[in-house]
């Protein structure tokens, strides 16, 4: 109740940023960046899977257990981090997701089979909370005014890198014979979104005191 009664009052506190206000801000690229190099792995990752377990040499039925995992986490991420988002601090749990993201994808880079399993839990449950609090995010930096430009740029840019993941990935797997190299990109790059996760700020409280 505390937590909610913060944020009802710090929506009637602080005006809304307009859009161009919001571009000008470090936690509009921030959240660009978070974007971008999560939805590159996810979108990678969810692509390539069962070619990937096929060639760590699990049957095609594990595989597509490995995809019903995946998904299935995603979708119960969603409901547990939102759920906590409402009773926690957003920005916290918004760290928590990329941070659950960056170890899942740095689990699956090892390439050990044992492991496949964990780091796909981990990574579901990231994936889920993330896209379901990134807008929630945007909403508390920016206020509703503008919220449906920024959501939609930022939406623009991590489709955009989402599909040159999917494709540089397969482009990898031609070149090296594996994914060795592709995995540990996608991990590099939610290490890149962890960072910067942590420069999103309250840009309406900063922008108005």
């Amino acid at each position: 109740d505390q937590v909610q009664s913060a944020k009802q009052q710090a929506a009637r506190q602080w005006p809304d940023l307009s859009y161009r206000q919001a571009l000008r801000t470090p936690t509009f690229w921030a959240l660009a960046v978070v974007a971008i190099t999560t939805f590159w792995a996810i979108m990678s990752l969810s692509s390539h899977l069962i070619l990937h377990m096929r060639d760590l040499q699990f049957s095609a039925e594990r595989a597509a257990d490995g995809m019903f995992l995946l998904f299935g986490l995603g979708m119960i991420g969603k409901f547990v981090f939102g759920f906590l988002a409402d009773v926690c601090m957003p920005k916290k749990v918004f760290i928590s997701n990329v941070a659950l993201m960056a170890l899942g994808s740095l689990i699956l880079a090892t390439q050990r089979a044992e492991w496949l399993w964990t780091g796909l839990v981990v990574m579901g449950l990231g994936w889920g909370g993330l896209y379901a609090v990134l807008q929630l995010q945007i909403v508390d930096a920016f206020g509703l005014s503008s919220a449906g430009k920024i959501l939609g740029s930022i939406s623009f840019m991590d489709a955009t890198s989402a599909g040159l993941g999917i494709w540089l990935s397969a482009v990898m797997f031609d070149r090296f014979g594996s994914y060795v190299v592709a995995f540990w990109v996608m991990a590099i790059m939610v290490c890149v979104g962890l960072v910067a996760s942590l420069f999103v700020r309250d840009e309406r409280r900063l922008a108005w005191e």
